[in-house]
């Protein structure tokens, strides 16, 4: 758990075969996604907070992606329906390697409970494990929207 701690490096995400992209994207990895800071967000369709929090999300990620802000979800849904329902209409990738809490990725970012989000960096440093969407939202508006110095 601690390798998860702010200031160390993420684990690298290599996308799966049930990878859902916006049309633009081509990318294969979490370290080839083309932007300053890069949101890994941990959700499933079979989770009621994931699924409340999702129109917050959406409604952000505009704003997020003006600033330099990408949106990555890992889905833990076990099922390529059940993640197809949950994903096709987001606006960001969302990959599911279909293997719910034995996702070596969710094992890799020792996730616990969902919906967990992570801030990263272009390098994958961590900078900020957000507890919601709007602690994600306050640190784009301070940070990047304002100016003010980290």
């Amino acid at each position: 758990y601690r390798s998860m701690r702010i200031g160390n490096t993420a684990p690298e995400i290599i996308f799966t075969p049930h990878t859902v992209r916006p049309d633009e994207v081509t990318t294969d990895r979490l370290s080839n996604v083309e932007s300053e800071y890069t949101v890994v967000v941990f959700a499933a369709g079979w989770c009621p907070h994931c699924r409340e929090m999702m129109p917050d999300l959406i409604a952000k990620y505009p704003t997020w992606k003006e600033q330099g802000v990408e949106v990555v979800l890992v889905s833990l849904d076990d099922s390529p329906e059940t993640f197809s329902r949950f994903a096709s209409d987001l606006p960001f990738i969302s990959t599911s390697d279909l293997k719910r809490w034995a996702s070596p990725i969710a094992q890799d970012y020792h996730v616990q409970g969902i919906p967990e989000m992570f801030l990263l960096d272009n390098t994958r440093k961590i900078l900020l494990r957000p507890n919601s969407v709007e602690h994600m939202h306050a640190w784009v508006e301070w940070y990047l929207v304002q100016g003010n110095p980290r």
